[in-house]
């Protein structure tokens, strides 16, 4: 859900905003609420949490759906399929390595909680850079590079000889 979440707000709702009709993304949205409603009072009796689960990720499926198809005609973005292609992967290698993680049950909720979040953050950035995601290698690199850069040039800032030229 959070996959498609970030897809609706940071990629479908961008044509609404370019094109000057951020009303017509609320009335867009319309839909999976009231699938989203509809599907709980369906399957919390029957899941329970997971019911809930299944209900938001069935509604922000139907809402990315809705979303683009309206947002493109209102104003046309490329679709950026490999990339989210890409990031799923990540999220699907991600969930598979906090599922199968040998974490002990007889650890306490908020330990085990700590652990997954920590192995999922790990395995994710991961496998970030190795599919070089967003062209994340190169902004690591540049981002290291720089750093450099500024640590060098105060160092020089503060050498010894500059405070001997600057005493009278």
């Amino acid at each position: 859900a959070g996959v498609l979440n970030g897809l609706i707000n940071f990629y479908a709702q961008r044509a609404f905003m370019l094109s000057g009709k951020p009303m017509t993304f609320v009335w867009a949205l319309i839909p999976p609420v009231i699938l989203n409603i509809g599907l709980n009072f369906l399957l919390i009796p029957k899941f329970g949490l997971m019911g809930a689960v299944y209900s938001t990720v069935v509604a922000y499926m139907l809402g990315l759906i809705l979303a683009v198809i309206v947002g493109r005609r209102l104003y046309p973005l490329p679709l950026p399929v490999k990339p989210t292609l890409m990031i799923l992967l990540a999220c699907a290698v991600m969930a598979a390595g906090v599922i199968y993680a040998p974490i002990p049950e007889s650890w306490p909720d908020w330990i085990r909680m700590f652990a997954m979040v920590a192995i999922g953050g790990v395995i994710y950035v991961a496998t970030a850079l190795a599919l070089n995601i967003a062209n994340c290698k190169t902004l690591i690199k540049d981002f290291i590079k720089s750093r450099r850069m500024d640590q060098t040039s105060t160092a020089e800032d503060s050498s010894p000889e500059d405070a001997s030229l600057e005493a009278p």
